[in-house]
């Protein structure tokens, strides 16, 4: 999609009160991109190691936790500089999705980066790389994504997240 049909579609979910998300490439630009034009949640597919999962978070998040730039949304102009710092640290969505072997195996140390609040399964891929292509539903992937949902509900990883639709756009 272009930019310009996603910020419509950012437009449409804040005109209709949903958290505006998308599935996003590992990549600080593309990711900036949109936290540019207003969304709320940013999901970045693959992550396979710690590292590759804080690039993430310092893509996503201003400092002292990340490196994003100091630019916001323009449709967030209205409110002040501390609340919109405030909202983006506390209530911006950042999720990572394992989908590999590689990612299983290195899921807890994922799972204790700073600044990332959720962690999803891609339940073919994750066939895909377990070795049993076109089998989402094999008992191999189905335990693989048990590991993760586990895991990710330790009560210490909870995140708290709020109704809140974010900074008025």
């Amino acid at each position: 999609m272009s930019i310009e049909t996603i910020d419509g579609l950012i437009r449409a979910a804040y005109a209709n009160g949903i958290t505006a998300t998308a599935r996003v490439q590992n990549h600080p630009f593309a990711i900036l991109q949109l936290l540019q034009i207003g969304l709320m949640g940013v999901n970045v597919p693959d992550v396979e190691d710690a590292e590759m999962a804080q690039r993430v978070v310092q893509a996503c998040r201003y400092p002292p936790r990340g490196t994003r730039e100091i630019s916001r949304p323009t449709g967030t102009m209205g409110v002040s500089s501390e609340e919109y710092f405030r909202w983006a640290d506390e209530e911006l969505i950042v999720s990572v999705q394992i989908e590999s072997r590689r990612g299983l195996d290195n899921l807890e140390a994922i799972l204790a980066v700073d600044g990332l609040d959720m962690v999803q399964s891609g339940r073919s891929d994750l066939a895909l790389s377990l070795g049993v292509p076109g089998q989402a539903n094999h008992p191999i992937v189905l335990e693989a994504e048990e590991k993760i949902i586990a895991a990710a509900e330790k009560p210490a990883r909870w995140s708290r997240f709020t109704s809140s639709p974010g900074p008025a756009r």
